[in-house]
């Protein structure tokens, strides 16, 4: 026969073990509540632009609300995907910024870096923000090389770490081993780019060519059309050498 200490003892032992299995079981249902509430598939042209909420990589808070008639492109590449995402895509945003100064821009560059545990990323966090610090300085060198002001035109450049992959997920993106380039406007995807995506940097810039006449004549007129003869869609061969932007 147990005394009373022990039958006390294991009545709590049982009420512990059975609020943390409440807890566990409370916890997985809300974790399957949110993956059911991502986008089975890859978001594509013409979808709604999902709320996204985000802290940079230099701590500053925002969100995609903040955007509401800016131009957001918003870029999910890894480490490795990075780099030929950049190739192409970096010369066609500075032709981009160069010709549309009536335009906001907002350049989102999302990191995949999911795959990174909890334990390290205090290691991780200062690595990306220098790697940031670096490549921002560059880009803005590139950009006055080019004979452009940036302190004239409205455009942002943010790198946001994505810790927990809930910014791909949002996307309908599994991973960003292979880079996925999303081109957006007052809640709606206008444009989607991946690296079978053929003339992407002719199609980033009449992207953005096309909604700079709309946003001019007003809605349903001059809206796609063929390229002005002369006009510079971007085709031109990307500098190398510069890597995630803020």
């Amino acid at each position: 026969m147990f005394s009373k200490d022990e039958v006390r003892i294991l009545a709590l032992l049982v009420m512990t073990l059975c609020l943390i299995g409440f807890t566990v079981s409370g916890a997985s249902a809300k974790k399957d509540k949110k993956e059911a509430n991502y986008p089975a598939e890859r978001l594509t042209v013409g979808d709604s632009v999902p709320v996204v909420e985000f802290k940079d990589i230099d701590g500053e808070e925002g969100k995609s609300a903040d955007y509401q008639d800016w131009v957001v492109v918003y870029s999910f590449a890894d480490r490795k995907s990075n780099k030929p995402m950049m190739e192409w895509m970096e010369d066609a945003q500075i032709n981009v910024v160069r010709d549309h100064p009536e335009l906001k821009l907002a350049f989102l560059s999302i990191a995949d870096v999911a795959a990174v545990p909890s334990a390290f990323r205090y290691i991780v966090r200062p690595i990306l923000r220098q790697i940031n610090s670096s490549a921002t300085k560059k880009l803005w060198d590139l950009y006055e090389e080019r004979g452009i002001d940036l302190d004239a035109v409205k455009v942002e450049f943010r790198m946001i770490p994505d810790w927990t992959g809930d910014h791909l997920k949002k996307f309908g993106i599994k991973n960003a081993k292979e880079y996925q380039v999303f081109i957006t406007h007052r809640g709606k995807i206008l444009s989607f780019f991946e690296p079978e995506t053929p003339d992407k940097k002719a199609d980033f810039y009449r992207t953005f060519r096309d909604l700079a006449l709309s946003l001019k004549s007003g809605p349903g007129e001059q809206e796609g059309g063929e390229d002005p003869e002369g006009e510079n869609t971007g085709a031109e061969e990307a500098p190398e050498g510069i890597g995630l932007s803020r």
